[in-house]
C-alpha cells in the first residue's frame, strides 16, 4: 500500500522544482528588463527614485544572486547619490546638500573596498576626488582648502594609476595640481603660521608631461 506513495511524492517534488525554475526564469527576465529600463530613465532623469528595484516572485530573490548584479546595483546607486549631491553647487548654506554629499562619500568609499574591476574602481575614485574638490571650492580657510585639494589629488592619482585610459581623472589631476601650485606656501593656524606640506606637490609638473 505504501509503494504507490513514493512515485506521487517524487512527482510532486518534480512539479514544485519545475515551478520554482519557471518562477526563477521570470525573476531573471524581470531583473534584466528593469535594469535596462531604469538605466534609460536614469540617463534622462537621474533623480528618479526607486530605480533598479524588481519585485521578485521567489522568496529571497535567488535570481539576483544568480545574475551576480549586487555590485552593479551598488555602483549605479552610488553614482546616483553623487549626482544628487550637486557637487558644483555651494552647499555650506544648504544642509540637505551637505547631507547628500556625506551619503555619496560613504557609498563611494564603501565601493572602493568592494570593487575589484580596476576600470570601475578608477571611476569611483574620480568621483570621490570631485566631491573633495567641491568641498575645497567653498572653504575660506587656507588650511582646510589645501587639505581638501590634497585629498582630491590623492584620489585622482589613484584613479589614473588604476586606469591609464581614464581621461577625466587625468584632466582633473592636472587641474588640481595647477590649483595647488597657486595656493600660498603657508597659512595661519591658532598656533601660528605654518608652512604647507610640499610633499603633496611631489607629482607637480608642467601640463602635458603625462601621468
Amino acid at each position: 500500500m505504501r509503494r504507490p506513495i513514493v512515485p506521487l511524492v517524487l512527482a510532486s517534488l518534480a512539479t514544485v522544482a519545475a515551478l520554482m525554475l519557471l518562477l526563477a526564469a521570470f525573476d531573471v527576465e524581470r531583473w534584466q528588463a528593469r535594469i535596462a529600463e531604469d538605466d534609460v530613465r536614469f540617463s534622462t532623469a537621474p533623480a528618479t527614485s526607486n530605480l533598479w528595484q524588481a519585485d521578485a516572485l521567489l522568496p529571497g530573490d535567488p535570481a539576483r544572486r544568480l545574475l551576480s548584479i549586487s555590485d552593479d546595483l551598488r555602483y549605479r546607486r552610488a553614482v546616483q547619490a553623487f549626482l544628487a549631491s550637486h557637487p558644483r553647487e555651494a552647499g555650506s548654506l544648504r544642509p540637505e546638500l551637505e547631507a547628500a554629499r556625506v551619503e555619496a562619500q560613504v557609498r563611494l568609499r564603501e565601493l572602493t573596498q568592494r570593487e575589484r574591476n580596476a576600470q570601475r574602481r578608477s571611476e569611483i575614485l574620480n568621483l570621490l576626488g570631485a566631491l573633495s574638490t567641491a568641498a575645497a571650492r567653498w572653504q575660506q580657510q587656507t588650511r582646510e582648502r589645501v587639505e581638501s585639494l590634497e585629498a582630491s589629488v590623492a584620489y585622482f592619482t589613484q584613479a589614473v594609476r588604476l586606469d591609464r585610459t581614464n581621461e577625466d581623472a587625468m584632466f582633473n589631476l592636472e587641474v588640481l595640481l595647477r590649483r595647488l601650485g597657486d595656493e600660498p606656501p603657508s597659512f595661519e593656524t591658532p598656533g601660528g603660521r605654518l608652512p604647507r606640506d610640499d610633499a603633496s606637490l611631489g607629482g607637480l609638473r608642467n601640463p602635458g608631461s603625462g601621468y
